[in-house]
C-alpha cells in the first residue's frame, strides 16, 4: 500500500536481494528477472544514470549512507520517480558487510506535484501575457501620440513670435509632456521590457540595471559569466528579471544603499543570481512585515514555480545579499519532477 519496496546488497558475494514490491515498481516478473547491480542499474534513467551510479560508487566507497531521487524506466517504456535509501552494516571487525535500503514509488505523489505547480503558474504565464500586451499597447499608443504631442509644441514654442507669455506656457506644457512622455516609458519598461522579448536575458537585465540606477540614483553593476543565448526557457528567464526587479525595488524603498552589485552566472546545472547591496540590512522585524515581506514572498514564489530556490543573508546595518539559485533545463535535480 506505501509503494515502498526494500532491497539488500551483500557486499563481499556481490549478491542483490528485492523484495517483492521492488519487482512490481520495476514491473518486472520475480520469477524471470534476477536482480544484481549491473542489471539493476539498467532500470535507471538514461538522464538520471550517470549521476546515480557515481552517488553509489562514492557510497560504496565511503561507507556511508545513500539517498536519491531518480527516475526508473520499465520494460514496457513507463517511467516512475522513485526514492532510494540505503544504510550500510557493518560486522564487529568493522569491515562493511551489506546494504539495506527501500526504494518507494513517489510517481503519484510527484505528479499530484506538478499539477498544484501547473495551477500556481498560469496566473503568472497569464499575468506576464497580458503584461507584454498592455506594455505593447501603450509604447504603440500613447508612446507615439504623447511624442507627437512633444514635437508639436516644440514647434508652436518657435513660431509663438512676440507673445512672450504665450512662449512661457508652451515652454511650461513643453516640460510637461517630455515628463509625461520619460513617465510613461519608465511605466511600459516596468510592465514588460521589450528588450526581454526582443534582445534576450543579458540586454533585458543590462537595461534594466542601468535604467534603475539612473532613475534612483544609486550605483549598480551586473555581471554576466556563463549566461548563453537561447539555453534558458523564456519562464526561467521571466523568473530571473522578476526576482531581481523585487529585489531592487527592495532596495530603493528600503535599504539607502549607495551601491548594489548584481552577478547572474550560468552553469552546467544551474543559474545562480546575487544581488548584494551596501545599506541598511534587514532585521527579521522588518522582513516580517509590510510591503518588503510581501516582496521577499514573491521572490521566493518565483523562484519555486521554476524549480529554485531563494535565500536572504542581512545584518542590520550591513547590508543584504538575495541568492536565488534555479535548475537550468536538463539539470539532474530536477530530473525527478519531470
Amino acid at each position: 500500500m506505501s509503494h515502498a519496496g526494500t532491497w539488500v546488497w551483500n557486499v563481499s558475494a556481490g549478491e542483490l536481494f528485492w523484495s517483492l514490491e521492488h519487482f512490481r515498481i520495476c514491473g518486472v516478473d520475480p520469477e524471470r528477472f534476477t536482480p544484481t547491480i549491473e542489471t539493476a542499474r539498467q532500470f535507471i534513467h538514461p538522464e538520471d544514470r550517470p549521476s546515480a551510479i557515481q552517488a553509489f560508487e562514492r557510497m560504496t566507497s565511503e561507507g556511508r549512507d545513500f539517498e536519491r531521487d531518480f527516475r526508473f524506466v520499465r520494460p514496457d517504456g513507463t517511467i516512475r520517480h522513485v526514492h532510494s535509501s540505503a544504510h550500510p552494516v557493518f560486522n564487529e571487525s568493522g569491515d562493511l558487510t551489506e546494504y539495506v535500503g527501500t526504494v518507494i514509488d513517489t510517481t503519484e505523489r510527484k505528479e499530484e506535484e506538478e499539477a498544484r505547480k501547473e495551477l500556481l503558474r498560469r496566473p503568472s504565464v497569464a499575468q506576464e501575457d497580458e503584461r507584454r500586451r498592455i506594455s505593447r499597447e501603450m509604447h504603440d499608443q500613447l508612446g507615439q501620440q504623447l511624442s507627437t504631442l512633444t514635437l508639436k509644441l516644440s514647434a508652436l514654442k518657435l513660431e509663438h513670435g512676440r507673445h512672450a507669455h504665450l512662449g512661457e506656457q508652451l515652454a511650461s506644457l513643453e516640460t510637461m509632456a517630455r515628463q509625461l512622455d520619460t513617465d510613461v516609458d519608465f511605466i511600459v519598461w516596468e510592465l514588460r521590457p521589450t528588450a526581454l522579448d526582443d534582445l534576450g536575458l543579458a540586454a533585458a537585465l543590462t537595461d534594466y540595471v542601468n535604467t534603475w540606477s539612473a532613475h534612483f540614483g544609486v550605483g549598480a553593476e551586473l555581471h554576466l559569466r556563463g549566461i548563453e543565448a537561447g539555453r534558458l526557457t523564456d519562464e526561467i528567464e521571466t523568473a530571473i528579471y522578476r526576482i531581481l526587479q523585487e529585489a531592487l525595488n527592495n532596495i530603493a524603498k528600503h535599504a539607502a544603499a549607495r551601491h548594489v552589485d548584481i552577478l547572474l552566472e550560468g552553469r552546467s546545472d544551474h543559474v545562480s543570481l546575487i544581488v548584494e547591496d551596501d545599506g541598511a540590512g534587514i532585521d527579521e522585524k522588518t522582513v516580517g512585515s509590510g510591503d518588503r515581506r510581501l516582496g521577499v514572498i514573491g521572490m521566493r514564489e518565483r523562484a519555486a514555480l521554476v524549480g529554485g530556490t531563494l535565500d536572504i543573508e542581512s545584518h542590520h546595518g550591513h547590508g543584504t545579499t538575495v541568492i536565488a539559485r534555479i535548475p537550468a533545463p536538463g539539470d539532474p535535480a530536477r530530473s525527478p519532477a519531470r
